[in-house]
This record gives structure tokens, sequence and C-alpha cells, in this order.
């Protein structure tokens, strides 16, 4: 019976995987075409921010490389969270095995297989070797706390969420890198305990700005995940352009492009639900004003994050070339949502070759 529990889970893995790889698939290829020249660095670059972990003459470096990872690991989990614990079928699951800890194992185990940073932290430590290892104990501790983290957010996801926010609070008041590992998993088992918050019902009139508050509200990871994703887009374009100065105009145009595409696909998602509610709308006759605002918003939020990049990282010529993408980008994601990606990676591939002429 156990076999056939375990045999279950394994399916309901890759099919719920083989989903989100079909979803996530356009996306793939473009960041993939654009920017292949850039993936054997990034891949480097993951394990040299680990060095950072293991060795660094700073010790505020490494504290951030660390949160930086947490954060990150965050954000991919998340997304697999669904397909490791099989979340549609979850109630479903007892009918199969009634001892929850076959359940729980199920979970554990998938976690582990698809935790791909951790899973590069432990091809990082086995090239090390027991000698080596043995004299940074700091990575052993972070691999600990990658694993109680991605534990955390399967069952608990609010307690990390607060452990990492008071974390990042306290990264600049924090003398060793050890120091912090140990009081984040602190925090983290602390944090376990606060009750779960519930939002109230609220009775609200609707108008053209509060449909979409409410929508944020209501849909808030949409944001979460593109806030987290833009935030360490930009902290990596810092770390290189204090490392790596030489090469920051090129990263700073891609981060720039990557921070494009996070929000202006936001469009695609507000507009299937203004589709739902058009003829609420159109029966107040305010469908074009709604619309308009929904627009106005998006492409606020897409202003903000290139004069927030400009003001940190520096401007150019080729920032403001940028800028130019977003009503595209707008309009493909309002009219014609299929052609984004062709509009995107064109107006991207074009302003490389620009700059490589230049």
């Amino acid at each position: 019976m156990m076999a056939h529990f375990y045999q279950y889970r394994y399916q309901a893995f890759k099919a719920e995987l083989k989903e989100l790889v079909k979803q996530l698939n356009q996306f793939i290829l473009m960041i993939t075409t654009l920017f292949y020249i850039f993936l054997p660095g990034l891949i480097a670059s993951l394990f040299f921010g680990l060095g950072k972990i293991v060795q660094s003459d700073s010790a505020l470096v490494s504290i951030q490389v660390a949160f930086a990872y947490l954060l990150l690991q965050t954000l991919l989990i998340t997304v697999l969270k669904p397909a490791i614990l099989d979340s549609r079928h979850r109630c479903f699951q007892i009918s199969i095995s009634p001892r929850t800890r076959h359940q729980y194992l199920a979970d554990i185990v998938l976690l582990l297989a698809s935790h791909a940073l951790l899973i590069t932290t432990m091809i990082l430590a086995l090239a090390m070797g027991p000698q080596k290892l043995s004299q940074a104990p700091q990575l052993l501790l972070f691999m600990l706390t990658q694993v109680s983290f991605a534990v955390g957010l399967l069952y608990r996801p609010q307690a990390v969420i607060w452990a990492l926010f008071i974390a990042f609070i306290s990264l600049w008041w924090t003398s060793s890198i050890m120091q912090f590992l140990v009081g984040i998993n602190l925090l983290l088992g602390g944090c376990w305990f606060i009750p779960k918050l519930h939002t109230p019902n609220l009775t609200y009139s609707i108008n053209i700005w509060s449909f979409w508050l409410y929508y944020a509200l209501a849909h808030y990871w949409a944001l979460i995940w593109r806030a987290t994703a833009t935030f360490l887009v930009l902290w990596a374009a810092m770390i290189i352009q204090t490392m790596r100065p030489d090469l920051l105009h090129w990263y700073l145009l891609a981060a720039v492009l990557i921070n494009q595409l996070w929000w202006s696909t936001l469009m695609i998602e507000t507009n299937q639900q203004l589709q739902e509610t058009r003829l609420f709308w159109e029966s107040l006759g305010k469908y074009k004003k709604v619309f308009r605002v929904q627009a106005v918003l998006i492409s606020m939020i897409c202003i903000i994050l290139w004069c927030g990049s400009g003001l940190l990282l520096g401007f150019d010529i080729y920032m403001s070339g940028a800028l130019l993408c977003v009503p595209i980008l707008m309009y493909c994601a309002a009219y014609k949502p299929k052609l984004i990606a062709v509009a995107w990676a064109a107006s991207s591939i074009t302003l490389f070759v620009i700059k490589v002429i230049t």
C-alpha cells in the first residue's frame, strides 16, 4: 500500500511539474534566447556567491549573500510548492495512506529533490572535501538553514515571511555570518508560534480606483513575487557594480529589461480580471476609464522602477531606450498578449545590438 502511495506522489509531482514548465515555457525561452551569453556567468555567480558565504573579507557581504539566497529559495519553492504537496489532491491522499507520517516523508523527499539551491550548496561542499569543510562550519549551518526555511515554507509560510522580514531589518547590525544564521533559525522557530493572521471581511463601495486596490489585496502574491524578483535583480546588479564595474553597463540594461518584463506581464493578469467584470463596468459606462486606470498604474510602476534603477546604478542613453519599450509592452499585454514575448525580445535585442554597434 505504501509503495502505491509513494508512486502516486512521484507521478503527481511529475505531472504538476510538466504543467508548470508548460506555463513558464515561453518566458524561459525568452530569457535563454536573449541572455544565453550571460547564462554561464549567472550559473558561476551562484557558486561565487556561496564562496562569499564560505570566505569573505567583509562579514556584511557574507550575511547579505546568505539572505539573498534564502529570499531566492523562498521565491522558487513557493512556485514549486503546489507540485511538492500535490495541493489540488491533498485531501484525497489520506485515502491511499491513512498515516500522515508517510505524507510528510513524501513531502520532504520531493522538497529536497527539487531544491536546486540546496543541491548547488551540496555540490560546493562535496567539492571542498571534508578537511576544508571542517574549516567552514558556516556552510554546513547555511545548508541546515536552507532546509529549515524550505520546510517552514511548506507548512508555515507566515513564519518564514516574518523571519525574513525581521532578518532583513537586522542585516546591518549582525557582526558575523554564524551569528546571523543561528539568529535567523531561532527567529524562524519563534515565528512558527505566531497565530495566523486572518483578514476581516470588509464591505466597500467599488469605483475605478478602489477596484484595483482590492484586486491587489486579493491577488497579493502576483505583486509579492514580482517585487521579490525585482529586488533580487537590482541587488545582483549592485553587487556587479561593486565587484565588476566594467561590466555594469551590460548587466544594468539587462536588469532593467527583465524587471520591465515582470511588471508588464501583470497587465495580462489584471486584464483577465477586468474582462470578467466587463459587463458590470459597461453598465456603468466606466469600462474605458477603469481600463485606463489599470494601464496608468502599471506604467507608473515600470517608470518608478526605471527611475530607481537609474538612481541606484546610473543613467545612460540606453536606459532611455528601455523606457521607450514600456508603451509597446503595455499595448501588447492589453491587446495582443501572445505577442508580448516577441515584442519584448525584439525590443531588447534591438537595444543590445545598438549598444554593441555604437
